[in-house]
């Protein structure tokens, strides 16, 4: 079974039960991580490496709604290493000592470093309770839910583009009218900023904006930062002719599926199949792109390295297959 391991810079990833944080991948094969308990480089090989276990992703949390402990233990916890931040990687020996005032594993801490800097947030450092704690809305009234919604609907998302605290001053105002529970503007700004950014210029009458900036465009691929962030998948038919085994009559000209990682240039997998393409032929040759290439390799005697495998972060797919023609044309 394969899963999906993110192999950025910082990233925590597990090997035969330990944690590493990756300083980078050194080819399909293997990647430089260091060890927290030692502070060494370490050279790990891929296929013996596994994600630890999920951390929560949460959008910012209304800070006008956080309980008072729960906001003094992110600001200890962000005291404890603020000292660790100055360094692009603090060493392992200062760690532990960080670990032992707050009397946490160094891993934790290692984990908070990584929250913080992917964030620079404190509130990333915020407890996770079980009855809606980090990140999660406490407005209970439903119609206040329902003006809030609407207020940024009709009023926000328009070609007025009002504020965001005019929206919030709106919202404040129609909730004390209808005599519901009033937000604290920050709630608002949050709801706002959860709209999708493509939707909020669109809607305030930026739409060359948004096509500028949302709508893909001939050129460099920019998205495509490592290996398997993303994978092209498209179709074509062979040069070759297949013929019949018996009558060495042609049949058709086969086709080719074909799977390349558009950060390297190499090739990931391919299918090859005398039927048109389609969700099968796709579907196997994502297959093949996945897997090691070890068994496949030896089963068609071949002696060769072939280190590219793993589950892509993004695929895409031709926008149309096509015309189908019949076969024996």
């Amino acid at each position: 079974m394969r899963v999906d391991l993110g192999l950025e810079r910082g990233a925590t990833v597990q090997s035969e039960g330990r944690h590493f944080i990756v300083l980078q991948a050194l080819d399909f094969e293997h990647l430089l991580a260091q060890d927290p308990e030692t502070g060494k480089p370490v050279r790990l090989a891929i296929k013996d490496v596994v994600p630890p276990e999920s951390e929560p992703t949460t959008p910012a949390p209304d800070l006008s709604e956080i309980p008072g402990d729960e906001w003094d233990e992110a600001n200890k916890r962000y005291a404890a290493i603020k000292p660790l931040l100055a360094t692009e990687r603090p060493g392992a020996a200062a760690v532990k000592a960080v670990a032992d005032v707050v009397g946490n594993h160094p891993t934790t801490i290692y984990r908070w470093i990584r929250l913080f800097r992917s964030t620079g947030r404190v509130s990333s450092l915020l407890p996770v309770n079980s009855d809606g704690g980090k990140g999660k809305g406490r407005i209970k009234d439903e119609q206040t839910e329902r003006i809030i919604s609407e207020t940024i609907t009709g009023f926000y998302l328009t070609r007025r583009q009002p504020t965001v605290q005019a929206t919030a001053d709106e919202v404040i105002r129609l909730c004390r009218e209808a005599g519901c529970q009033v937000p604290h503007a920050n709630t608002v700004r949050n709801r706002i900023n959860a709209v999708a950014e493509k939707t909020r210029l669109e809607r305030r009458g930026h739409s060359k904006i948004a096509s500028d900036r949302f709508t893909a465009r001939p050129g460099k691929f920019e998205d495509a930062q490592w290996p398997l962030s993303f994978v092209q998948i498209d179709h074509t038919r062979l040069d070759n002719i297949a013929v019949d085994s018996d009558e060495r009559e042609p049949i058709i000209r086969p086709w080719l599926t074909l799977a390349f990682d558009v950060y390297s240039r190499m090739v990931l997998g391919f299918y090859i199949s005398l039927d048109p393409p389609g969700a099968l032929a796709t579907g196997l040759c994502i297959a093949h792109a996945i897997l090691p290439k070890e068994r496949w390799l030896a089963e068609h005697q071949i002696e060769a390295k072939w280190p590219c495998w793993g589950t892509p972060r993004a695929i895409h797919l031709v926008s149309g297959l096509p015309k189908l023609t019949h076969p024996g044309r």
